[in-house]
Order: structure tokens, then C-alpha cells, then sequence
């Protein structure tokens, strides 16, 4: 569909240290993250990862002292 309609993925990401959401428990990078942003990279698909927060689940940074990266911050920066 990407091939002759527009499509954006939003809102999509993963937890290390989340173990309460449902849809974060037990991905990571090399499970969800990369394997995610590869098939969207290869089909055209644009993207946005949710969210720039320490706050809430999945967190892109760490703290908001030195906006220190998470993994999925690291490889949404990586991606980019």
C-alpha cells in the first residue's frame, strides 16, 4: 500500500525496564525496534516514535537533566 498511497506509522516504540504495559513487556531493539524500523524503512513508510518523555512508557530519554537516550532513543536517533 505504501507503493501508491501515502502511510505514517506514530506511536510506536518499546520499554527495557517497562515490565507493566502489555504491548512494551519483553521487546527490545533487536526483537521489535530495529526489525520495525527496517521493514518500514524498506517499504517507504514514514515514522515518528512516541514519545520524547522520561515520564511515561516508552521513554526515548532517560532523565531530563542531560536528556540522556534509552536504547529506543538511541536507535530512533540511529535511524533518523
Amino acid at each position: 500500500a505504501s507503493a501508491s498511497i501515502p502511510v505514517f506509522v506514530s506511536e510506536w516504540g518499546y520499554d527495557l525496564a517497562d515490565k507493566g504495559f502489555y504491548l512494551l513487556n519483553a521487546k527490545t531493539r533487536e526483537s521489535f525496534g530495529k526489525p520495525l524500523v527496517d521493514y518500514m524503512n524498506a517499504k517507504g513508510i514514514h515514522w515518528t516514535s512516541w514519545n520524547f518523555s522520561h515520564l511515561s512508557a516508552p521513554k526515548m530519554i532517560a532523565n531530563e537533566d542531560d536528556f540522556a537516550l534509552t536504547d529506543l532513543g538511541s536507535l530512533v536517533k540511529d535511524s533518523l
